[in-house]
């Protein structure tokens, strides 16, 4: 009888040892599959940021657009096509004070490249050198 009853207490406490198991495990999937509260909390203040980004946005861009980078320069006046006094003044195209600016940049440039090349004597030593000569 004892072998009988021995039996059946160890498929009990086998039963109830694998059902506490199941529910340990289900409550240790639950809490590595929530979300911290810090990172709740982060993903509001988030949410709540991008849409103060997106209203203040909205706000500064109602009443006229924004003018483009390469439209600044269209105020600027040729004055080189006064011959008349009754003559209009024109904006300048943007690629053309685009091409001036080009110009101009090449033009101070090579200037410097002139004024370098003037600084060195015969034999290519700058000034402060050792053996330097002034010519």
């Amino acid at each position: 009888m004892n072998k009988v009853w021995l039996k059946r207490e160890k498929r009990k406490i086998a039963r109830i040892r694998d059902i506490y198991e199941q529910k340990i495990g289900d409550l240790k999937r639950k809490m590595d599959m929530a979300k911290p509260y810090k990172g709740v909390m982060a993903g509001q203040q988030i949410k709540r940021l991008k849409s103060q980004v997106k209203a203040s946005t909205q706000r500064m861009l109602a009443g006229h657009p924004k003018p483009r980078p390469d439209s600044y320069g269209l105020e600027a006046e040729n004055y080189d096509q006064f011959e008349d006094p009754d003559t209009e003044i024109e904006p300048i195209p943007p690629h053309e004070m685009r091409d001036r600016r080009e110009r101009a940049v090449r033009r101070s440039l090579e200037g410097s490249m002139l004024e370098a090349k003037d600084s060195y004597d015969s034999e290519g030593r700058q000034p402060g050198d050792p053996g330097y000569v002034d010519a």
